[in-house]
């Protein structure tokens, strides 16, 4: 059973630049042709990663509906191309970005010879091949206010422990994988336009 973490970013919420980012990391399974979109087309991920939730609200937890984002993305570590959205999209109502942390293959349609009867033999590969890759993410997020924030947060999927050698555990879907994000740093690009009420007014001479 999958028992998501609930990781909020305590430097989030800052003075005068009110947004609030909360990232639930639940633990890794596989994945079998399981259907992403990189903002132009649907693609197809086969592998092991977690679907990870970006939930971006205001100072009073309101959703960000409306703000449009995009990404940019930096390997730290590892190896491998790194898939991401292309372009602006935005934000629906519930203010929530749904992005893949995985290590596998995506490909432009379903795979046909990898099927979910394979999950156990790819359960047994990942859980037999050491691997660590680390990106660093930023979403850069533009709200209806006229105000532009970057939001960066290091993501590390990695089967290997501190000592080097395989992890041992296993989680409640039969792998040694372990998918963490950090708390996300938030900082300024472009304050907020400021409300009309607060405008000064000018005055004839």
């Amino acid at each position: 059973m999958n028992r998501p973490l609930i990781l909020v970013d305590p430097t989030g919420l800052q003075a005068g630049t009110p947004i609030n980012v909360e990232i639930t990391v639940p633990e890794a399974k596989v994945y079998i042709n399981e259907k992403i979109n990189d903002g132009k087309k649907d693609k197809y991920f086969s592998g092991v990663g977690a679907i990870i939730t970006i939930k971006l609200t205001d100072a009073e937890g309101r959703p960000l509906s409306g703000a449009t984002v995009s990404e940019s993305n930096v390997r730290k570590a590892g190896s491998g191309s790194i898939n991401e959205n292309k372009g602006v999209f935005p934000l629906g109502e519930s203010g929530e970005i749904r992005d893949i942390v995985g290590k596998g293959e995506i490909t432009d349609t379903p795979q046909t010879d990898t099927t979910e009867d394979d999950v156990p033999g790819v359960t047994e590969y990942f859980n037999s091949t050491p691997f660590t890759s680390t990106t660093e993410q930023t979403l850069t997020v533009k709200t209806s206010d006229g105000g532009i924030y970057n939001v960066v947060t290091e993501r590390t999927i990695t089967n290997v422990g501190k000592d080097g050698k395989l992890n041992t555990d296993l989680n409640g879907n039969g792998l040694n994988t372990v998918v963490t994000v950090s708390s996300a740093k938030v900082t300024v690009v472009r304050a907020p336009d400021p409300p009309k009420s607060l405008e000064p007014k000018m005055f004839n001479q």
